[in-house]
């Protein structure tokens, strides 16, 4: 009888126990498993905000460059080439300005200079123009001290290239 006896004796591994040991193994895997999702949340949050900037750059080297290209495109048009294009007002919701100033008096050797202010972050681009003589007409295009500046959310988002052999006119208006 001594042996029944001692099946039936509470050993460590009774079932009371087990339930107390299988609670707390289920709270420790819950939490393993509540910091690997926090951590990964945490880690394509900040992945996702160190990409915005550099696609907000992004998208202002493309304008910029499809500026560039639209002068280019007039240029090697040749005289009496003649092109109307349009360009986003904004950028993400928010204006920028479009300069285009020689590099020095006389030279005749322009930059274009794109500048947006998006979420706090400025953004500046530089882009070489072609040798050409330039005029700037329309009611849209300040003279400022730098050169020739637009402003996008104050005109009209339209720009015209006429090319008469010598000058290639850029025409604003508001």
């Amino acid at each position: 009888m001594k042996k029944a006896q001692v099946a039936i004796e509470k050993t460590v591994f009774s079932a009371p126990n087990l339930k107390a040991q299988v609670a707390i193994e289920f709270f420790i895997y819950s939490t393993l498993f509540l910091f690997i999702v926090i951590l990964a949340y945490v880690l394509v949050n900040f992945v996702q905000n160190t990409e915005v900037p550099e696609k907000q750059s992004l998208l202002v080297k493309e304008l910029g460059q499809s500026f560039v290209d639209s002068i280019n495109l007039a240029i090697k048009g040749g005289s009496g080439f003649s092109y109307n294009t349009s360009f986003a007002k904004t950028i993400l919701g928010s204006g920028y300005k479009i300069t285009v100033y020689e590099t020095a008096p006389n030279s005749q050797i322009f930059n274009l200079l794109i500048d947006a202010n998006i979420s706090s972050s400025e953004y500046n681009s530089i882009y070489s123009l072609p040798s050409y003589k330039y005029k700037f007409d329309g009611n849209c295009w300040d003279q400022s001290g730098l050169g020739h500046t637009f402003n996008s959310t104050t005109c009209k988002n339209w720009l015209s290239f006429q090319n008469d052999g010598e000058n290639l006119s850029l025409t604003k208006n508001r």
